[in-house]
C-alpha cells in the first residue's frame, strides 16, 4: 500500500470539510518502502485555515535521529500556539 492509511485520509478529509479552527498541524509518515503519505495528506488539507509547519518521514523502524525530530517539530507547533 503506498501513501497514507485509509483512516488517515478519511480524517483529513472531514477535517477540510468541517474546518475546525486549528492554527497548525504537522505530519508524522512511517513507512515500510512506498512512503507518500507526507505529499498527499498535504494536497488533502490544502485550502484548510490550519497551516502545515512540517512533516518528519521516517523510513522503517524510527531511529534516535528520527524521534528528535518528532519531538522538535511537536517543540515548534506547542511555540507557534505560545506566540501566535
Amino acid at each position: 500500500m503506498a501513501g497514507p492509511h485509509p483512516q488517515i485520509v478519511y480524517i483529513a478529509t472531514l477535517a477540510k470539510k468541517l474546518n475546525p479552527p486549528t492554527r497548525y498541524f504537522g505530519v508524522v509518515e512511517s513507512h515500510g518502502w512506498a512512503g507518500g503519505a507526507v505529499k498527499e495528506l498535504s494536497k488533502l488539507v490544502d485550502g484548510t485555515s490550519g497551516e502545515l509547519l512540517g512533516a518528519v518521514e521516517v523510513k522503517g523502524s524510527p531511529e534516535e535521529d528520527d524521534m528528535e525530530k518528532v519531538v522538535d517539530l511537536g517543540e515548534r507547533i506547542v511555540r507557534e500556539i505560545e506566540t501566535g
